[in-house]
């Protein structure tokens, strides 16, 4: 929601909401259209679901309350033009999404019950990770037997065997993104460094970062002039790639522009 092995990256599946109402025909193709002309998606990454939408097979957003969450621009100084038009260079590379973590500077991962050791060990680790690049959010891990507003609440959903992983996104709230679901198809085929690749890769959705080199999203503006205008595919964030080295320094300077200390 940075994909291993060539396959489209983790995102975020949606969890069944009772109380979400089917939207019509209608409107569903009315929503694919704003995410695809509003937020850069190509329209054929665009899936839908029963209560919500999956780009790029690991991008996701709700369809309760979709106007409300995504339709209003960005705030801040980070507000910059669409990808894809006249004034962006088409070299630019690493890329944000509207909405940042504004609500707190902890970002809590929730680990629930059934993620298995193998994945908690990933867990740790890229929480390690994010903490050691000294930005403006510290990341923490709590278990805990149920979910919680305002944190990312990570559990095991079956989904494609394309898919590793799938988070959400920030939305108005200012929290950070609600979900962070794993695939357990992979528990026994990924390595323990690609696992840690994965799920660092989805922290970084729901803080905001959208997919290295994929043009889609307001380009992050304030970093240095190499990392605006050079290809950067051993990144976490990449949706491609086979790999996992740690952040790049593109890497870093992106979240520590969009979350000064």
């Amino acid at each position: 929601m940075f994909a291993l092995a060539g396959i489209s990256l983790l995102a975020f599946a949606c969890q069944k909401n009772e109380n979400v109402q089917d939207s019509t025909p209608e409107e569903s193709q009315l929503m694919k259209q704003f995410l695809a002309t509003t937020y850069g998606f190509l329209p054929e990454s665009i899936v839908e679901h029963d209560h919500c939408f999956v780009a790029e097979g690991d991008q996701c957003f709700h369809k309760e309350d979709f106007w409300n969450h995504y339709s209003s621009g960005a705030d801040g100084e980070f507000s910059v033009p669409e990808a894809g038009s006249d004034e962006l260079a088409a070299d630019r590379k690493h890329y944000r999404w509207s909405y940042l973590v504004t609500k707190t500077k902890n970002v809590t991962i929730r680990i629930l019950p059934g993620v298995p050791t193998v994945w908690k060990n990933a867990i740790t680790q890229a929480v390690i990770d994010w903490n050691a690049l000294g930005g403006g959010l510290t990341f923490s891990i709590q278990y805990a037997s149920s979910p919680k507003f305002g944190v990312v609440n990570v559990s095991m959903k079956t989904m494609s065997n394309e898919d590793y992983a799938k988070a959400y996104y920030p939305t108005s709230n200012g929290y950070p993104g609600s979900d962070l679901f794993i695939n357990p198809y992979f528990n026994n085929i990924l390595s323990p460094n690609s696992k840690t690749g994965v799920i660092a890769h989805e922290i970084g959705h729901t803080i905001g970062i959208r997919h290295t080199d994929s043009g889609d999203g307001s380009l992050i503006t304030n970093v240095s002039t190499s990392c605006k205008n050079n290809p950067d595919p051993e990144s976490v964030m990449s949706a491609e790639g086979d790999f996992y080295y740690g952040f790049t320094t593109c890497d870093r300077e992106a979240y520590k522009a969009l979350y000064k200390k």
